[in-house]
């Protein structure tokens, strides 16, 4: 069966737009990376820990609300900053970390070693777990 020049060119915008239609339909990276991991962003942080002090500064380009810092997951000790600005460098008192009944960390009993961040940005939610 041979195709006259009308069903070529028919064939050939077919073909094209698929391969245009496969091209904008395929999600960028960041949306699969994001998909593959539950859906969060990854929050951009330098952190640390000294003289009973946490030290945390956010090195991403987007602010962070609804902040809440978890320190040894699963041990409940939180702290909630509401807002923390791209850029800015927060410092907390580990004794400032507190569970939901109230009790305060004591560092001196129980050393910070770990730092989970969940916050809301403008990209979703973000999260960043790190030690100290």
């Amino acid at each position: 069966m041979q195709l006259s020049n009308r069903q070529w060119v028919i064939l050939w915008i077919v073909v094209v737009s698929g391969v245009i239609l496969s091209i904008v339909l395929t999600p960028a990276p960041e949306e699969e990376e994001l998909a593959a991991e539950g859906g969060h962003v990854e929050l951009q942080v330098s952190a640390d820990y000294s003289n009973g002090v946490l030290t945390i500064r956010n090195e991403g380009s987007v602010d962070w609300t609804e902040v809440v810092l978890e320190l040894n997951p699963p041990s409940d000790y939180a702290y909630e900053p509401t807002f923390v600005r791209a850029g800015e460098t927060i410092t907390v008192a580990a004794r400032d970390f507190e569970t939901d009944d109230g009790e305060r960390l004591d560092p001196s009993v129980e050393r910070p070693q770990t730092l989970t961040i969940d916050a809301e940005t403008e990209q979703g939610t973000g999260l960043w777990t790190g030690n100290l």
